[in-house]
C-alpha cells in the first residue's frame, strides 16, 4: 500500500489506515471509503493515459515540419477539456465523501486533500509545462510529467 500521507488527491488520494486513526472511521465508513478510493485510482490511471496520450498527439503535431495550426488548436482544447474533466473527477469524488462522512470528519478530509491538491498545483504550475518545453530543452520536457501528474512511470 501506500506509504504514510503522500498522495494527497493524486495518484493514491489516501491512506485508509491512516485515515481512519485520523478521523476515527467505523468499519462501514472504511468499507466506503476503500471503494470510493479503488475506483478513483483507476479512473485517474485511465484519465491520466488519456491525457499522456494527447499530449503526445500535440507534440507530434508541433514537431512535424508542417505545422497543422487548426489541429494543434483541437487538440490543446481536448487537452483542455481532459484536464478540467480530471479537477471535476476529482471533486466529485471529494463530494462523495460528503455522504458517509460527519461533518466533522469531512472538514478535517477536506482540509488535508486540499492541502495536498494545493501542493500539487504549486509545483507542476497549471501551463509551466506547455511554455517550458516550447522554448527549447527536449520537446518531451516539463510536459512530459502531465500538467498536474507525475512523471510517467510513478503511478505508485
Amino acid at each position: 500500500g501506500m506509504s504514510g500521507y503522500q498522495g494527497g488527491y493524486g495518484e493514491g488520494p489516501f491512506d485508509v489506515e491512516m485515515l481512519k486513526e485520523y478521523l476515527k472511521l467505523n468499519d462501514d465508513q472504511v468499507e466506503k471509503l476503500r471503494k470510493l478510493r479503488s475506483d478513483y485510482r483507476k479512473e485517474m490511471i485511465k484519465r491520466k493515459a488519456a491525457q499522456r496520450v494527447a499530449e503526445l498527439e500535440l507534440w507530434e503535431l508541433i514537431d512535424s515540419k508542417s505545422l497543422d495550426m487548426a489541429k494543434a488548436e483541437k487538440k490543446v482544447k481536448e487537452l483542455e477539456t481532459i484536464q478540467s474533466d480530471l479537477m471535476l473527477y476529482r471533486i466529485k469524488a471529494l463530494q462523495e465523501t460528503r455522504k458517509f462522512l460527519t461533518d466533522d470528519q469531512y472538514e478535517h478530509f477536506r482540509e488535508m486533500g486540499f492541502k495536498s491538491m494545493r501542493r500539487m498545483m504549486g509545483r507542476h504550475g497549471m501551463m509551466r509545462g506547455m511554455g517550458g518545453g516550447m522554448m527549447g530543452g527536449p520537446m518531451m520536457g516539463p510536459m512530459g510529467g502531465g500538467m498536474m501528474g507525475s512523471p510517467p512511470g510513478d503511478e505508485d
